[in-house]
């Protein structure tokens, strides 16, 4: 089942005394930096994990094994990502900067657990806008998700319904912000178009 940190800090803020919330959150976010920090420390570069986990803006999904209980020794697999809305075309960018699975636990599913159940997750949301949405305007929400795939994973997320766009780093500014753009390097845009059931 995913978790979100969203929901996560805000369920602190529910259930914690008003002088433990700040404490309880950089926990989270602490522990959240280490489990990235270990579970990509083979395929990439500890500053740039940390640039990622330490930006207090952005978001994080955890696939946890337990449904019942969240803890974040019981998630196989996480993911960083933003959220950026335009109000002008409706749409909500999602910008997957990271994706990580345990060593021991890589080619079991988990990574395409997290990954459905955060394309379900941005559905519903886009369905949530739209029902409030329905009662003012014919007008629809949209959601896209963005992510710079390596080479090898090309094929995996065009099997799951992303579609290789042919674009350069340098049109994703957002990705930008994290990621540094390597002249010559090729990278691998890969957008989804998330598609809320028609009215």
């Amino acid at each position: 089942m995913n978790y979100y940190s969203d929901d996560l800090v805000e369920a602190i803020i529910e259930r914690s005394e008003e002088e433990g919330v700040c404490n309880e959150i950089d926990i989270l976010r602490g522990n959240t930096n280490l489990l990235f920090l270990y579970y990509a420390r083979h395929m990439m570069n500890g500053g740039y994990v940390n640039r990622i986990t330490c930006d207090e803006d952005m978001k994080f999904a955890y696939y946890c094994i337990d449904p019942a209980n969240f803890s974040i020794t019981s998630c196989p697999s996480a993911m960083a990502y933003t959220k950026v809305f335009d109000s002008r075309t409706r749409i909500t960018n999602y910008y997957v900067l990271l994706i990580c699975t345990k060593p021991n636990c890589r080619n079991l599913g988990y990574a395409s657990a997290l990954l459905d159940g955060f394309i379900q997750n941005c559905k519903h949301e886009c369905d949530q806008k739209n029902a409030r949405l329905k009662k003012e305007t014919s007008l629809r929400y949209t959601a896209k998700i963005i992510l710079s795939s390596v080479e090898s994973a090309v094929t995996y997320y065009e099997h799951v319904g992303f579609k290789w766009t042919r674009k350069c780093l340098q049109e994703y500014p957002e990705l930008l912000k994290y990621e540094r753009y390597e002249q010559g390097k090729e990278y691998f845009m890969m957008e989804y178009d998330v598609e809320a059931p028609a009215w």
